[in-house]
Parts: C-alpha cells; structure tokens; sequence
C-alpha cells in the first residue's frame, strides 16, 4: 500500500459530512483540529470530483468507510446542475456503474444538446462534458454518445480553440478571453488525448501532444506551473498563484496520456512538480504538513484586490509582450486552507499509475512520520 495514497485518504476522512455524503468546499487546521466549510455553492462540484477518486482508488481504502453508500446519499440529496458538474459526474458514473450512466446521459439531454447553452459556459465546463461523453461512448459503445462527443469537440475547436497557439480561450468575455488557467488547459488537454485515443484522432492527438510540450517548456524552474496564460502568444503571463492541486495531480491529468504517447519530457516534469511540494519553492517550506496531514492549498501574492490585480498585471505582460516575474518571498504568503477536490484527483490519477510516483513523496512521508513518533 502506497504511504502517499494512504496519507490522502486520512485527510479525506475528516472533509466529508457522513450524514450527507457531502465533502467540504475547504478546510483547515485550526488548534489542532480540522475545520470544515460545507456552505459554499461549488461544495457540489468539489464532492462530485471527489467521488472520482474515491470510487477509482476504492481497492486501495484503509479506513472503514461505505463510499458507494456515501454517495448514493449525495446524489439523494444534493441536485446536480451546473453543465460541467454533469459532465464530471457522467465521467464518475461511467467509471463506476455504466447502467447508471447512461440514464444519466439521458438526463442531462437538455444540457448537452443546447448550443446556445453550451456556448455561454467557459471552457473547462465543456471540456468535462467531453471526457464525459468521450468516457461513456467508449465504455458502451452507444452511437448517441458518440455522435454527441463529436459535435461537442467541433465546437470547442471552432468557438473556443486559438489554431496559432493551439490554446483554447477561456470564454467568449472581452477582458477574460485572452488569458486562460492552468486548470482549464488541464482539462482541454486530458478531454482532447481522451477523445484522441477513444476515437483514434490523429489531429487531435498532435494538437494535445505539441500543446503538452510547449507548457512544460513554460514549467518553472522550480517546477511550478504559473496561473495565467495568454492565448494569443501561446506564453505564461502571470505565475501566482501557483496550486499545489496542479503540482502533484491535475498536471498528470495530461502528463500521464502525453508520457504513454512518447512525449519523453513528461517524465521529467512530473518529477519537477513534487520537488516544489515538497519544499523546492518560493518560500523554501514543504506544501504538505503532518499531525494532523494537510496539504496547503497554494502560494500566493499577498496583496489586496489579488484577483484585479493579477488581470491587470497579465494584460501588461501580453501587451508589452514581457515575461512574468516571479516575486520576492516577502511578497508571499502560503494560502493554508485545503480543497476536497485536490485530494480526490491525488486518488484519480495515483491509484493505477503508482509506478510514476516519484520515490521523494514515499521518503518525505516517512520522515514526516519519522519526526512525528519522536517528538511524542
């Protein structure tokens, strides 16, 4: 049993109410002991992205936990309404009772097939509703799904894809449609090699390859993966905040289909990325933290108005056409809240690829614990 997906799990256990099936929006250490936030409205999509994991990674539990019956009780009493959150629930059903899934399918015919609708929501959502559908034609073989999948990748490339740059836009907003996120090139890129392999596309694999090389071009030399990209210029335009959710799982969300299709540079990159977790960083301090475990959310700037700010300092740097400058670690500050989503995709995308895990995170823990026993 892997040290590392046991760790995730513990802290799991103390994000999730057990009468609900429902997990925290976020949580932190507060004297000691855990503290959970369960009102904030994307509390829905985080649970769900949670599910993924737990289901995936079920063989691999310690603790004495129904997660089916858990999430049976989620579905019970929570709605799931948000286009993307439907398609990442699609991918969870898929995985785990594909009967279920196509009913869910059937469901959520309104959503997928409404251009109007489809066109107003940002890339990510669409790109969940693609590895979804993409997931479920593949797993059943059933035409609809597949016909849908289709239709829903034109668009992405017709309304939403920079051909020059091989990015995709954010949305259609003036102010926001030239910088796009880490997150939402993750999954551009894993819905794109899933479509690739699932309907054997050449175009669209060299498009998920070329565009995987270049962002580990712009990978830090730290390791870290910056926020904010400019779509026109292909280029990083703003590093902060930098996730610690993208360092040790969502960047192999592509990283582990690029390293499959011979894309040798993957290798090295995720390497790279546990080294800033694991304390190579701005701040020089290890992102996970034990008695009681946590992983720490992210470094940021502290600044006031740090969203505006960073639009604002990303335009000067697309328009300038200057690169983004790290800051000084007096200008930094670690974010210590922690998502449930972040630890389900750790147990997504480790529970069958545990040969990648770089050999530091199992020698990290094990000084951790090390260190613990004997301070008691």
């Amino acid at each position: 049993m892997s040290r590392w997906l046991q760790w995730c799990e513990n802290i799991l256990w103390h994000m999730v109410d057990f009468q609900t099936g429902l997990f925290s929006y976020s949580t932190r250490i507060e004297n000691g002991h855990y503290r959970n936030d369960f009102t904030h409205p994307l509390r829905i999509r985080y649970t769900v992205n949670t599910y993924a994991g737990l289901l995936r990674a079920r063989s691999f539990l310690q603790k004495d936990w129904d997660v089916p019956g858990l999430f049976e009780k989620f579905l019970q009493t929570y709605p799931v309404e948000n286009p993307g959150d439907q398609g990442l629930l699609l991918l969870v059903f898929t995985d785990y009772d594909p009967d279920r899934a196509l009913e869910w399918f059937n469901t959520i015919q309104p959503t997928v097939t409404n251009p109007l609708v489809l066109a107003q929501r940002p890339v990510q959502e669409l790109c969940w509703l693609l590895w979804g559908i993409t997931a479920l034609a593949h797993r059943t073989q059933y035409e609809l799904a597949a016909e849908q999948a289709h239709a829903l990748w034109k668009l992405i490339h017709k309304d939403f894809f920079c051909r020059d740059s091989l990015f995709p836009y954010h949305q259609h907003q003036w102010y926001r449609k030239r910088f796009v996120s880490f997150g939402a090139l993750t999954y551009f890129l894993r819905a794109s090699f899933s479509y690739a392999k699932v309907f054997q596309d050449r175009y669209v694999q060299v498009i998920a390859e070329e565009l995987t090389k270049r962002l580990i071009q712009q990978q830090g030399h730290r390791g870290e993966w910056g926020w904010f990209y400019d779509v026109y210029r292909g280029c990083l335009v703003e590093w902060y905040p930098v996730y610690s959710v993208h360092q040790d799982s969502m960047a192999m969300l592509f990283l582990f289909p690029a390293l499959d299709a011979g894309v040798a540079e993957a290798e090295l990159a995720i390497e790279r990325s546990f080294r800033w977790l694991l304390g190579e960083n701005d701040l020089n301090t290890p992102m996970l933290r034990s008695n009681p475990p946590l992983i720490y959310r992210s470094i940021h700037r502290a600044e006031p108005m740090e969203a505006g700010l960073r639009l604002l300092r990303a335009w000067k740097n697309a328009l300038l056409h200057r690169s983004p400058q790290f800051a000084s670690a007096q200008q930094l500050q670690i974010n210590t809240e922690c998502r449930s989503y972040h630890i389900g995709w750790i147990l997504y995308v480790w529970s069958n690829r545990l040969q990648q895990l770089p050999s530091s995170v199992e020698k990290f823990l094990s000084n951790e614990v090390q260190v613990q026993e004997k301070n008691l």
